[in-house]
């Protein structure tokens, strides 16, 4: 594993605790958390459960043959985005086609990149939420290169904001040798990190991660 970003997740941990998904990997459940963006366990996790367990979002069939305007009504009574409808729906339509209507399937078994290019076919889906949803819901070995994330490994000095995207992928899942619970762990930390200290300017004073900064500071390209 690379001693990098095991020595950043520890110390992200110890700041903020083992994050963990509100929701494992297979559920349609974490797939609807993926896309509207509420993945991290939080204390309002058992109250989002239950919303969702009384809403039209609960079934993969109910959003595959609903209406994007009633599934947008359903997203606004839990204060979620409804322009997060159609996406959803797309997506329901696609697990419908690969598990059935199972609400649960445990991981996705088959070629992760027949699945990603399966996925950023649909309307809505980028890159990134494929492999986010490849990773926290698929349980497969990739990386949602996110800005967070840039950012981070870039100031640090680790990574070029020009890398190829399969040399970051390269670095971050060989990183950590492909575990995907240490891949979800870092996702989320990174996250965390890049709302408390790394976004568009660099607040690095507390930062969990500071000590591991070259000396001469963070660095600071211009389009991270």
């Amino acid at each position: 594993m690379d001693s990098r970003l095991c020595a950043a997740l520890e110390l992200a941990r110890k700041a903020y605790g083992a994050l963990e998904p509100a929701e494992p990997p297979g559920r349609w459940t974490t797939l609807a958390c993926v896309v509207l963006g509420q993945i991290d366990a939080t204390a309002q996790t058992s109250r989002r459960r239950q919303w969702f367990t009384g809403s039209i979002l609960a079934s993969p069939s109910d959003v595959a043959e609903g209406k994007d305007e009633l599934i947008a009504v359903s997203l606004t009574r839990g204060r979620r985005s409804p322009r997060k409808a159609g996406v959803l729906r797309q997506l329901a339509q696609w697990w419908l086609t690969q598990f059935g209507d199972e609400s649960e399937v445990g991981p996705w078994k088959g070629p992760t990149e027949q699945f990603r290019e399966e996925l950023v076919r649909l309307p809505g889906v980028s890159l990134e939420l494929a492999n986010r949803l490849l990773l926290f819901v698929g349980d497969h070995a990739v990386y949602p290169i996110d800005r967070p994330t840039v950012r981070l490994c870039c100031r640090h000095g680790w990574m070029a904001v020009e890398d190829e995207y399969e040399v970051w992928q390269s670095f971050l899942v060989g990183g950590f040798e492909g575990e995907t619970r240490w891949l979800r762990q870092f996702c989320l930390l990174a996250a965390r990190i890049g709302r408390a200290h790394c976004g568009r300017v660099a607040s690095c004073d507390g930062c969990p991660l500071q000590s591991l900064l070259p000396l001469t500071g963070p660095c600071e390209p211009e389009t991270a």
